[in-house]
């Protein structure tokens, strides 16, 4: 029975195009759009916050996430899937001269260094640098993304991963990595959570709750933290930009680039807060897509 209906679904996907194609979970996030789009469109802008007592209560209902990983073999894992997703989408043989910002371990580039190209990586704090990468001969440097010191089109491509939610001055980043990078070259970013998303705060670890920076004033959270055992969140790790500021980023620098691939990864699963809690999101944005679209990955060629 399992064989036949197998068949059946190969049969129909000749038949029917992908994009006609109705799949439950579709019709389940529908459903969660569309009811908390209309819950967002009719809500005042008060109350802002819920109670302080709320906070322990909803954290029980939410299990801790599944940690960011920071040991060797993450590292380098990571790295090689970044560069195995990247390097079929850049097949310019003549791309050998990679830049990497806010690389913090390096081991994208350790991974390109190892397949040949040459390889720069820069970020801020160099505390992370790992010392696989520098042996094997990527120039690891601290800097300043937004104040790159190298001279105009000096490589061939430059990447960044998870880093323009934290950069901040994305804009100044971003127009960075345009100068340094040469005519017919590319700029590959992968970045997320965005703020106003799900997990935006980027404290999963410690309040597990989405959305928590919309729920809960940061005293509140701060308070609950200390009650833990745990120090304050710093508040500086994200630069609290929405999605329609990275819109109008890439809109703002459009003429200086051919866009490759621009997509925008949305995170549905949590709707239900900004149906039961509307006023806490209409208070701190206008535009209901600023809390659906958790992250952004993007491939420029420059004109």
């Amino acid at each position: 029975m399992t064989g036949m209906n197998e068949q059946l679904k190969k049969v129909f996907k000749k038949i029917i195009p992908e994009s006609l194609i109705i799949r439950p979970a579709d019709i389940s996030n529908n459903i969660k759009i569309n009811r908390a789009k209309k819950a967002f469109k009719n809500a005042t802008v008060s109350p802002a916050y819920i109670s302080e007592q709320q906070l322990p209560e909803l954290q029980k209902l939410f299990p801790p996430r599944i940690a960011y990983k920071y040991d060797d073999e993450t590292l380098l894992q990571r790295g090689m899937e970044r560069v195995d997703k990247l390097l079929p989408l850049i097949t310019d043989k003549t791309i050998v001269n990679y830049l990497e910002l806010g690389c913090w371990d390096g081991m994208v580039s350790y991974v390109l260094k190892q397949k040949g190209k040459n390889a720069t990586a820069v970020d801020a704090r160099d505390i992370g640098f790992d010392k696989r990468a520098i042996n094997e001969g990527v120039k690891l440097l601290k800097m300043d993304a937004a104040d790159l010191k190298f001279a105009d089109n000096s490589f061939d491509a430059v990447l960044s991963y998870d880093a323009f939610e934290h950069f901040e001055n994305p804009d100044a980043v971003l127009k960075e990595a345009l100068r340094v990078v040469r005519k017919g070259g590319y700029v590959y970013l992968e970045f997320g959570p965005l703020y106003l998303s799900p997990f935006g705060l980027h404290i999963y670890k410690d309040i597990t709750i989405p959305y928590c920076q919309f729920l809960f004033t940061k005293p509140v959270m701060d308070n609950f933290l200390a009650s833990q055992g745990k120090p304050p969140v710093d508040y500086t790790h994200c630069n609290e930009w929405t999605l329609l500021q990275f819109r109008n980023m890439f809109k703002k620098y459009a003429n200086n680039f051919e866009t490759i691939i621009y997509r925008e990864i949305p995170n549905y699963a949590h709707l239900d807060f900004v149906e039961k809690y509307p006023s806490c999101f209409k208070s701190k944005t206008d535009c209901f897509e600023n809390l659906t679209v958790a992250a952004i990955n993007v491939l420029l060629k420059k004109k």
